[in-house]
């Protein structure tokens, strides 16, 4: 048999009672998890609080940085390049980590992003902070290695339960981030060098737990020889995803960025990146049944492609909510960066307490279809009353946020779930991490798309709507283009020394650039809650998998008595 054969039958061939973790899942003589495994699944969870602290911060305080060294222009980029990460690297990763394990990726993931957030505190440059925010962005290829490791050294009846965990360290990551650098930056823009040293620290500090915590045993494909494991790692897919997915990240990141689509910044990656999709298809299709999309995470139910489709358009429909609900609040309603990121708690919050009702729901009854289509519908209702927020709507938003973080709560957790329950367990890895490469896939596409449809509201009304206001308040006609220049540039000095100026003029300017924000803002939850809709039907079709809700584990990381137990 030639070596890569051999390979790529190793987990058929090999025998369970020699190597170190079974093929076979191993089920537990009782039912109740040891403490010593809740204390390696709180160190691994602990890695996502530090993953949510770095996004959430990313696109909260870009402001603050351009304010402080520049390069407004360039001020997309300091998310896209984090966002990327998890497309590109997140299933290359997962396959290497089935290969050399799992400890060392995730643990260089944390301090990846120890490094990255020095150089982003010490930035001068817009290009050293987008350099330092690449280099910290390798932490967000270990998301998907963090939802399979709970899930698998757990009874897969606790899997919403481990998820339910990933999620509240979530949330408590988003409210340092919010809070954190609400404060930090409230006074000055330069806070936000406070804030990227904190981050560094949460980063390292994880990574050290993870180093001592973290020692799983090893796996059967840990033991291929060296020669082995490089011809089973799938190369020609990792370039080809690479390749695909970086040229239409970036033409979409491109995209009224400030160039329109005829330009070649945009269409000449799109193209290749189109092309080389195609090219990728047809190379899992023809000619390769196994690597990073892997064909036998198809072969179970339906469940795993109708999760695609679901995580794809919550991606999608979430990062409106995620880029403009905070900015809308602080525009419309003249709340600050704390205040503002006050009002996004309350989607973390509830977006904790749903996630924990959710785990303790569907591990109690194996069920999760239901609560992925209530998940969807909270989804629907956030964006339907986003839509009809007015000036006058201050109070209403700070309970809008409720039905957000119900939906993002039990739709993450409940998704992963099913999805994982759907695929064999030697996959797990490799299907998570596709899961959430597909979901910042869509969060990209979403970002591109409310970008181009935000914009173009803007055009169609803010100079329109601010000369209405200004000339019917007696403004003289020749001050009406440095007006609108300098409240689009939020430039309020220059706004009072506009000639011929009065207090009444500004407040009507402001009040027409208000709501002339607000149509591109409802444009945005019009085209979200079409996403939301979509998921929403996509959901309906979901089945539930009782059966699979058994006291097994599928990589037990402690010694456990093994029997057989009958439901």
């Amino acid at each position: 048999m030639a070596i890569d054969e051999k390979a790529a039958d190793c987990v058929e061939t090999v025998d369970p009672k020699t190597t170190t973790v079974a093929t076979a899942s191993e089920e537990l003589d009782d039912r109740h998890v040891p403490l010593r495994l809740i204390i390696i699944t709180a160190a691994v969870t602990t890695a996502y609080l530090a993953i949510i602290v770095h996004i959430v911060g990313s696109g909260l305080l870009s402001r603050s940085i351009v304010a402080s060294i520049g390069g407004s222009d360039k001020i997309a980029w300091l998310t896209i390049v984090v966002t990327l990460h998890p497309i590109l690297l997140g299933p290359p990763v997962a396959q290497a980590a089935d290969l050399w394990g799992r400890k060392w990726f995730i643990v260089a993931a944390m301090f990846a992003g120890t490094i990255g957030c020095l150089i982003v505190s010490r930035a001068n440059t817009i290009g050293v902070a987008i350099a330092g925010q690449a280099i910290a962005g390798f932490n967000q290829s270990a998301q998907g290695l963090t939802h399979a490791i709970v899930s698998e050294i757990l009874p897969r009846r606790y899997r919403p339960w481990a998820q339910a965990g990933i999620h509240v360290a979530s949330g408590f990551g988003a409210l340092i981030g919010l809070y954190g650098g609400g404060a930090l930056c409230r006074t000055s823009p330069e806070g936000f060098r406070s804030y990227w040293y904190l981050t560094a620290g949460i980063f390292f500090a994880v990574g050290c737990i993870l180093t001592l915590l973290y020692n799983p045993p090893a796996r059967e494909l840990q033991h291929l020889t060296l020669r082995e494991k490089v011809r089973r790692f799938d190369l020609p897919g990792v370039f080809l995803l690479i390749t695909s997915m970086l040229g239409i990240c970036l033409g979409l990141g491109w995209s009224q960025n400030p160039y329109g689509w005829g330009n070649a910044h945009i269409l000449v990656p799109f193209i290749i990146g189109i092309i080389g999709l195609v090219v990728l298809v047809t190379y899992y299709i023809s000619f390769k049944k196994d690597g990073i999309v892997n064909r036998g995470l198809f072969r179970g139910s339906r469940n795993f492609p109708i999760a695609l489709v679901c995580l794809f358009a919550e991606g999608v429909s979430f990062f409106a909510a995620n880029n403009y609900f905070g900015f809308q609040v602080g525009l419309l309603f003249d709340r600050d960066l704390l205040l503002s990121g006050a009002t996004y708690s309350i989607t973390w919050i509830s977006y904790m307490i749903a996630t924990s009702i959710a785990g303790w729901y569907c591990s109690r009854t194996a069920t999760l279809k239901v609560p992925v289509i209530l998940a969807f519908a909270a989804f629907v209702l956030f964006f339907g009353l986003m839509i009809s927020v007015r000036l006058a709507s201050g109070t209403e938003v700070w309970g809008y946020g409720v039905f957000l973080g119900i939906g993002l709560g039990v739709s993450l957790n409940a998704l992963v779930v099913v999805a994982q329950l759907s695929i064999p367990p030697e996959l797990i890895a490799t299907g998570t991490s596709l899961m959430l490469a597909i979901r910042a896939a869509g969060g990209t596409v979403g970002l591109a798309i409310y970008n181009a449809v935000f914009n173009a509201a803007l055009s169609d009304n803010l100079g329109s709507k601010i000369s209405q206001a200004a000339l019917s308040h007696g403004l003289p006609r020749a001050s009406l283009p440095h007006l609108i220049e300098s409240l689009a540039h939020e430039d309020y000095a220059a706004v009072q020394s506009t000639p011929g100026v009065t207090p009444e003029i500004i407040r009507a300017s402001v009040i027409a650039l208000k709501e002339a924000f607000n149509v591109g803002f409802r444009n945005v939850y019009i085209t979200s809650l079409a996403a939301a809709s979509v998921a929403l039907l996509a959901s309906l079709f979901l089945q539930d998998r009782q059966d699979e809700f058994t006291f097994s584990i599928d990589a037990p990381v402690i010694e456990t008595k093994a029997k057989d137990m009958h439901e």
